[in-house]
C-alpha cells in the first residue's frame, strides 16, 4: 500500500509521489534535485509488510490445497463404498 498511495512529509506542506506511480523516470530523480521525498519513505516497513505476507499467503495456500484434497479423497471413498454395495 505505501508503494501505491502519495504522502506528505512530516511538518512540511510537500506532497510526494507514490514510488510506483511517479511521471519522471525514477521514484530517486528527486533526490538531484534537492527534493527529499525519495528518501522519506521508510524502506525497511515496506520489506517487513512484504516478508510477514509471504508466510500467510503459503499457510494459506497449503490449507486450501489439503482441504480440497481431503474433500475430493471423501467423495472418491463414499463413490467407491456405494459402488460396492451396489455390485453386491
Amino acid at each position: 500500500m505505501l508503494l501505491l498511495t502519495p504522502y506528505d512529509l512530516d511538518g512540511r506542506n510537500q506532497e510526494c509521489e507514490a514510488r510506483l506511480f511517479t511521471d519522471r523516470s525514477t521514484a530517486n530523480e528527486g533526490l538531484g534535485n534537492g527534493s527529499s521525498c525519495p528518501a522519506e519513505r521508510d524502506w525497511p516497513e515496506l520489506v517487513a509488510v512484504l516478508g510477514l505476507s509471504v508466510p500467510v499467503s503459503v499457510v494459506g495456500a497449503v490449507l486450501f490445497t489439503s482441504g480440497t484434497v481431503s474433500n475430493r479423497m471423501s467423495e472418491h471413498l463414499a463413490e467407491v463404498t456405494r459402488l460396492n454395495t451396489a455390485k453386491v
